[in-house]
């Protein structure tokens, strides 16, 4: 299986920006949710496999994390995408919430449209 070369042996990685504010999300729900739900919820989000033990391997740096699955763990932790990728402090801005099941779909048409080409 191949590495993502930041992640490869004997190299220096950087801490992954997602993996702390991941758990933080995680906590911010009442109650708290598993890694297992987050994983189901971000599955079902998005309709694409998001399984625990990628999510665990994200919140413990140990994988890199692709744009989409930003998104769908966004989606299935109900914070904002910029707060998982850190350019802001607030998991609920006010204007990210009224449009994120509109987010969702765009995305959603976006990459099945790539994927039937």
């Amino acid at each position: 299986m191949r590495r993502a070369s930041a992640i490869r042996r004997g190299q220096p990685t950087r801490p992954n920006l997602v993996a702390a504010r991941l758990k933080a999300a995680r906590y911010l729900q009442t109650p708290p949710l598993s890694i297992a739900e987050t994983s189901r919820r971000a599955t079902q989000a998005l309709g694409l496999q998001i399984t625990r033990i990628m999510v665990a391997k994200i919140e413990a740096n140990l994988r890199s994390v692709y744009d989409f699955e930003v998104v769908a763990l966004a989606i299935a932790l109900d914070v904002d995408t910029r707060y998982l990728l850190g350019i802001i402090d607030d998991p609920h801005p006010e204007a990210a919430t009224s449009s994120k099941q509109k987010g969702a779909d765009d995305f959603k048409t976006t990459v099945l449209s790539r994927e039937s080409v």
